[in-house]
């Protein structure tokens, strides 16, 4: 039963004259509710209680405002199971900001916040522009520096007057009182339908893409501290292994938008631990996923042998204890960090297991290279590459598909992948793996976590 229903039911109750349990029964139900519970002898006291939790939690004043959104909310989190079951808890901090320039109006209507993670929705009302979409940027509440997060929008080519959305992720730090989100729109009827130059390259390899804004928004985004509070800890400690690999939980972190998985390989390993495949269930049996849209995993940047995975959220449910059922995993052999290639040659010493280097192709100043992998997987390799001096460099662009230059077609389930050496005049380099060997399981290997 949602906040709505069991307000609904509560005031039925009062009516009954039923007072005190009846309240007492709703505050159970009320499992996250900051007012403290005492017990009520009259139905005064029964709504003075009323009184001070519409006023102390945004939650249960949402619920009983019969503000219209819901619903539409409701379909624009379908993407995140851990976001619906927010929704479905009616835990959104409803704000109410708009800003007009020129024939554009953008509306900032709902937020969903906790310990570690914002996401902003919002919609872009215009006549004259019938296809919008925004590059977001987050500043501190000052407008001063960027602040030490990832963000972008959730989906694309949402239609003007309709509810879309932007995530914004702390990985390392807590989620601010307060932070400012500029929006620059962009007009994309107009960008596809400008001309491309005659001489474009398809290899233009910029970090930062030049846009040409119709428009640009900035709202200040103030957090209820209850929202951002919200977050729990639990330490871990369990072993096990995986591969022939000792790993541990270190810990697990239960926001209202994920859960974070924390584990830490042992330092006799062999190889570090780079992603996983798992699935949660709790003790009363409910399974949660591994999420797949925005942050999945977060390497220890210090220490390579830890990682964080994201699921879906276990805290709208009464869970005592989550298990963690690992199906597979990705490995980066120790010493194997780059992989040397000679470009002339276009020979690998190695590559990852499931994929085969294709050619090195010489054009002007740069190099392409052509791997075949997996269709379904990601890139076989990260953007950073090295020279013989150690020196790094980076590519920003790549291809994918079935066929190659040559026009040879990929095997079934395979595609080729090239991707540019810009500005490279050397005949070798490093190339960095994001894995080298895969493991899978022939049962799930099993980690249980209290979660108390």
């Amino acid at each position: 039963m949602n906040r709505n229903a069991e307000y609904e039911q509560l005031m039925l109750e009062l009516e009954a004259l039923a007072v005190p349990n009846s309240v007492e029964r709703a505050m159970r139900r009320e499992r996250r509710n900051r007012c403290l519970v005492r017990s009520l002898t009259s139905i005064a006291a029964a709504f003075a209680l009323f009184v001070i939790m519409v006023n102390c939690s945004t939650t249960v004043a949402y619920a009983c405002s019969r503000v219209p959104g819901l619903r539409e909310l409701a379909a624009a989190v379908t993407f995140s199971r851990s976001l619906s079951d927010a929704v479905d808890n009616e835990y959104v901090q409803p704000v109410n900001l708009s800003e007009t320039n020129g024939d554009i109006t953008v509306k900032v209507e709902h937020l969903i916040v906790d310990q570690r993670n914002v996401t902003v929705f919002y919609r872009f009302l215009s006549e004259k522009y019938p296809r919008l979409e925004a590059d977001p940027r987050v500043l501190a509440a000052d407008g001063g520096a960027s602040l030490p997060c990832t963000y972008g929008p959730n989906e694309w080519d949402v239609p003007n007057g309709e509810l879309r959305s932007t995530t914004i992720g702390f990985v390392n730090e807590d989620v601010p009182p307060a932070l400012r989100l500029q929006l620059k729109l962009r007009d994309m009827e107009a960008e596809e339908k400008a001309p491309r130059p005659v001489n474009a390259d398809v290899w233009a390899d910029s970090p930062q893409t030049e846009f040409s804004y119709v428009a640009e928004f900035e709202f200040l985004l103030e957090f209820d501290p209850y929202f951002t509070a919200q977050g729990k800890h639990f330490a871990g400690g369990q072993r096990f292994t995986l591969d022939s690999q000792t790993l541990y939980v270190e810990s697990v972190d239960v926001y209202p938008s994920y859960l974070n998985l924390t584990i830490r390989g042992d330092e006799t390993n062999t190889a570090w631990l780079e992603s996983l495949k798992f699935y949660l269930v709790t003790d009363h049996g409910e399974r949660f996923n591994k999420v797949t849209n925005g942050i999945v995993s977060v390497k220890n940047s210090e220490d390579p042998g830890t990682i964080s995975f994201r699921a879906d959220s276990t805290f709208f449910y009464d869970a005592y204890a989550v298990t963690i059922c690992m199906t597979g995993a990705e490995w980066l052999d120790k010493g194997a960090e780059t992989i040397h290639v000679d470009l002339k040659h276009a020979k690998a010493d190695f590559m990852p297991e499931g994929a085969e280097f294709v050619s090195a192709k010489r054009e002007g100043s740069r190099w392409v290279v052509t791997v075949l992998q997996e269709s379904s997987a990601a890139q076989v390799f990260m953007q950073d590459y090295y020279d013989v001096a150690g020196n790094r460099y980076e590519y920003h662009s790549w291809t994918s598909g079935a066929s190659s230059d040559h026009g040879v077609t990929a095997p079934e389930g395979y595609s080729y992948c090239s991707f540019p050496l810009n500005d490279y005049p050397y005949d070798e380099v490093w190339l960095t793996p994001r894995y080298t060997s895969r493991w899978t399981a022939d049962a799930p290997v099993e980690a249980t976590v209290p979660l108390q």
